[in-house]
């Protein structure tokens, strides 16, 4: 099965590009948020302009998810003896168990009968290797590789105190050629595969390298199944072409990135991650997941518990799923080079992100009509803000809730068909004060406890009505509007506690006010004015240029933005030249 992902005709976007996303293998394989985690086709986006393309290649086959094998007929693999050494050069199915220190399994298949179609399934059955001047698993040749996970066994693979031969290779280099072959490409480390490799079961395998990369695919990387653990100096998971996560339970220590795909080739169909089921839970010094091209999250669940920044492609698409992000620089950043089409587009899910740079950062647009977002930006006053896009934010559906206590605050712009507002507070508000907006039935259309300071606020939702009187109230308690337990459990993750639909009782009126503007600005007194916003242009009176080359122009800030230390009045009254991409 197959869906197709749209690309965006840089520079000429109408808003409504065909906006659809990486396939559900497992329907059933996807987060509890209410929703089936199908792709969203129907999106008024894609209805507007009808045009897909089908480029980026999300299948699975059979035999990816396929963990069975035949005890009788498979080839029998024992570990016994310290600088152990096996190769398999033919065809088959392989249960492999024991332990060797300084041990190594290696495939290569480039004498077996029609090499270029032979393919290997590896059962690990409680199998231990470590090895300190090679990879322990090493896929020299094959045309595909399952590694099966046997159930109720316990497998590691380990560089021990570090890959002796590679001491001269910095761990984080980007170290591949654009064409890998055996004489070329370092095979740096502890699970390194020329050649696509997948991986399904339900026991669990431990992967861990001292000095280098614990898992590496120079191909097309699936997991489908099985309990992992991954850690590393340099990245978790690389899979050059793609990384394709459908199943399992995966957590990932990384020194650099988390998981990776940096084909840089074909930008059309390769260097992405995209992620339809699992469990995944990620630790990163660098990016969480990161494509080069792509990053596709529609079903399963990923935590990122740190990062410098949480997601990053030059796309991003959210279709479902349940997902936190923490995020030291911005939360989900569309940025990259090679693309200029970068695009942040949620349709579904739930996200949360709790960022201290950008919490959607876009280097062109970023456009919602579905789902769920919450974002808490950054509490410092400088050049970010919880939402940044350089050309074009519209929201057509979905909800969204954005804090942040940053001069560079912005909105979802007048090219939203969905009630918007950017609300100035008339002071920072603290960690942990509860703020809601109450409509005049009583009914909190939000009530949100933020877990840092905030001055600035932004909502949207179905449920805004222009004409309707509505106030902002710190303080008080919530009756109802519970979410499903895992969303409330992702939300506690963060310090978060966002609800919709309860009843407020007590608290402090701050600002009452007529929504009058579908996309509108309001003021701590409650004056509404409609709101332009979008592209990180200035509201009315134009905006400020960052340093460098930054994205506002204009010759005052706009309402409720005030200019930072280190920034400029643009000299232009329309948005400031594009820097370089974050």
């Amino acid at each position: 099965m197959r869906k197709v992902l749209p690309l965006i005709l840089m520079g000429t976007l109408a808003l409504g590009a065909a906006l659809s996303g990486c396939t559900i293998s497992d329907p059933a394989a996807v987060a509890p948020t209410g929703e089936s985690g199908t792709p969203d086709n129907t999106s008024d986006t894609a209805q507007a302009a009808g045009t897909t393309i089908d480029s980026f290649d999300f299948s699975l086959t059979s035999r990816d998810t396929d963990a069975s094998y035949n005890e009788e007929t498979a080839t029998v693999i024992s570990f016994d003896t310290a600088n152990q050494r096996e190769t398999i050069t033919e065809e088959g199915s392989y249960i492999i168990s024991g332990a060797s220190e300084g041990g190594q399994l290696l495939v290569d298949l480039s004498n077996a009968e029609d090499a270029e179609n032979a393919k290997v399934q590896l059962v690990l059955d409680n199998l231990s290797l470590t090895n300190t001047s090679a990879p322990a698993l090493l896929i020299a040749q094959a045309d595909k590789v399952f590694i099966t996970l046997a159930e109720g066994s316990t497998n590691s693979l380990s560089d021990g105190t570090g890959r002796t031969d590679l001491e001269a290779l910095d761990a984080t280099a980007d170290d591949d050629s654009s064409t890998d072959t055996s004489e070329d490409a370092n095979e740096n480390a502890t699970l390194y595969s020329h050649d696509d490799l997948s991986l399904n079961g339900s026991g669990s395998l431990t992967v861990s390298s001292a000095s280098h990369h614990a898992i590496k695919c120079q191909d097309d990387l699936v997991i489908a199944g099985g309990t992992l653990r991954v850690t590393a100096a340099g990245d978790g998971i690389r899979g050059k072409d793609s990384v394709k996560i459908a199943g399992g339970t995966l957590t990932v220590e990384a020194g650099d990135d988390g998981i990776v795909s940096n084909q840089t080739n074909a930008p059309t169909e390769k260097g992405f991650v995209s992620v339809t089921g699992g469990e995944i839970t990620v630790n990163a010094a660098d990016d969480g997941l990161k494509g080069e091209a792509l990053v596709c999250l529609a079903g399963g669940s990923v935590a990122i518990e740190g990062s410098t920044e949480g997601l990053e492609a030059c796309l991003v698409w959210i279709e479902g799923g349940l997902h936190t992000i923490t995020s030291s620089d911005d939360g989900i950043n569309a940025a990259g080079d090679i693309r200029t089409d970068y695009l942040i587009n949620i349709t579904g899910g739930a996200t949360y992100v709790d960022a201290e740079g950008d919490g959607l950062d876009s280097n062109d647009t970023l456009t919602q009509s579905g789902g769920t977002v919450v974002v808490a930006g950054p509490a410092r006053t400088f050049a970010e803000g919880a939402l940044d896009a350089e050309r074009l934010a519209q929201i057509t559906g979905g909800t969204l809730l954005a804090v942040d206590s940053a001069s560079m605050s912005m909105g979802y712009g007048s090219e939203s068909t969905q009630g918007s507002l950017l609300y100035t507070l008339p002071s920072t508000e603290q960690a942990g004060t509860r703020i809601s907006l109450v409509d005049g039935s009583g009914v909190a259309l939000f009530s949100f406890v933020a877990p840092k300071q905030f001055s600035t606020l932004v909502f949207s939702s179905p449920d805004l009505a222009t004409g309707e009187d509505y106030r902002f109230v710190t303080g008080g308690s919530v009756q109802g509007g519970a979410l499903p337990a895992e969303q409330e459990e992702a939300e506690r993750s963060l310090g978060f506690e966002f609800t919709q639909g309860g009843s407020l009782s007590g608290g402090d009126t701050l600002t009452s006010f007529t929504l009058s503007e579908q996309v509108a600005q309001i003021s701590a007194d409650g004056t509404v004015t409609a709101y332009s916003g979008g592209g990180m242009m200035g509201g009315p009176g134009g905006g400020w240029a960052r340093d460098g080359g930054g994205n506002r122009g204009g010759d005052m800030p706009g309402p409720g933005r005030t200019p930072d230390e280190g920034q400029a009045p643009g000299t232009g009254g329309g948005r400031g030249s594009r820097g370089t991409p974050s």
